[in-house]
């Protein structure tokens, strides 16, 4: 303090412009990371809500084509079971992206379909409100930071070949999968039977965020710089 008191006028009123200044740039930083942060988060949930758009439009369009082909499903057929070519796409894609795109419901019939215990409580809020688009969270798997986002699946007619009365079901899938051990069957239109989960490494969208802070600092400090300097 004797220090201070020791300094001109013109010196005081320099160091206090700087204090000023610096307290703006640490406010202006802070601001922005969360402006940021926040953006990042949005581009997220549309990357997210737009593959989970994509895997179900595959089921559908899949499902219409073997309706209007009059396709038989079969043992030697699975592969074209709608929800199996929607859920092997989504692995592929993911692979591709670095994430995690996989289907899930409560009532699984495959256990690569079992939720875990996040997506599970996803899926209860998704199933209590249907009209929900969409619902994401940021959580962890395998100790790692990640953004999840569930986009609901809704039971159509198509679905109900498969999935309605088992007695109306193909003689195939009553094989693989026994009625009496099955918790897929007797979905109804319009139902929640499941969601799109996609997971994306925090780690990736935090590089972004922070390439994109450190840019808006390093033009924000050049120009502080100046206003000190002059």
């Amino acid at each position: 303090m004797a220090l201070f008191r020791n300094r001109s006028l013109q010196t005081k009123i320099n160091l206090v412009i700087v204090c000023v200044l610096l307290a703006f740039f640490a406010l202006y930083s802070f601001v922005n990371y969360r402006q940021q942060r926040a953006l990042m988060i949005d581009e997220a949930v549309e990357k997210a809500r737009i593959i989970g758009a994509e895997a179900i439009r595959v089921r559908q369009y899949i499902s219409t084509q073997l309706q209007e082909g009059k396709v038989a499903l079969s043992m030697e057929r699975y592969g074209l079971v709608p929800q199996v070519v929607s859920n092997r796409i989504g692995s592929l894609v993911a692979a591709d992206l670095g994430y995690r795109v996989r289907q899930v419901s409560d009532r699984y019939r495959n256990p690569d379909n079992a939720p875990d215990a996040v997506e599970s409580r996803l899926l209860r809020e998704l199933a209590a409100d249907p009209t929900l688009p969409g619902i994401h969270r940021i959580t962890t798997i395998d100790k790692e930071p990640v953004f999840r986002y569930l986009q609901p699946l809704i039971a159509e007619q198509s679905c109900l070949e498969c999935h309605g009365d088992p007695k109306d079901a193909p003689a195939f899938l009553h094989q693989k999968f026994p009625p009496e051990q099955d918790k897929s069957y007797h979905y109804t239109v319009g139902e929640v039977i499941g969601a799109v989960s996609v997971s994306i490494p925090m780690q990736r969208l935090q590089e972004r965020t922070i390439a994109k802070v450190r840019t808006d600092l390093l033009h924000s400090g050049g120009i502080l710089l100046g206003l000190m300097a002059g």
